[in-house]
């Protein structure tokens, strides 16, 4: 309740979390939170909620095209960071391909959202 009141965001998505309110947690970490960290790059945090929601993920029908977008994202960033050989880099354009095939059948719910995702188009063709 506090985390509501003070507008703490993530602190209301873990609690959400906490307390088996999987889709409230969902709609929280899609709506406010992960559009958040990537706008201030604090992937740090997104990596944080991926590992929490990873736990629960199978349990959440509307992860795929919600919050794993934004996780996937995450992974992807930082794995063009880290690019080894041919064969990591072919896993990184599939991981990219099937984040795009999901992006273009997402209902985008606010311009947040909407900024995030265009970053993340802006990243891939730059790189």
């Amino acid at each position: 309740m506090q985390s509501k009141l003070t507008g703490d965001e993530p602190g209301m998505c873990r609690y959400a979390l906490q307390s088996g309110m999987l889709d409230e947690a969902h709609a929280v970490f899609c709506e406010h939170v992960a559009p958040y960290t990537v706008v201030t790059d604090d992937y740090d945090l997104l990596d944080e909620f991926g590992a929490l929601f990873d736990r629960v993920s199978d349990k959440i029908p509307a992860w795929g095209p919600g919050g794993q977008l934004f996780t996937d994202f995450c992974q992807l960033k930082k794995r063009l960071n880290e690019v080894e050989d041919d064969q990591e880099m072919k896993e990184i354009v599939e991981l990219a391909r099937s984040v795009e095939q999901r992006l273009l059948t997402t209902p985008l719910i606010n311009q947040m959202q909407r900024f995030v995702l265009f970053a993340y188009f802006c990243l891939f063709c730059l790189s």
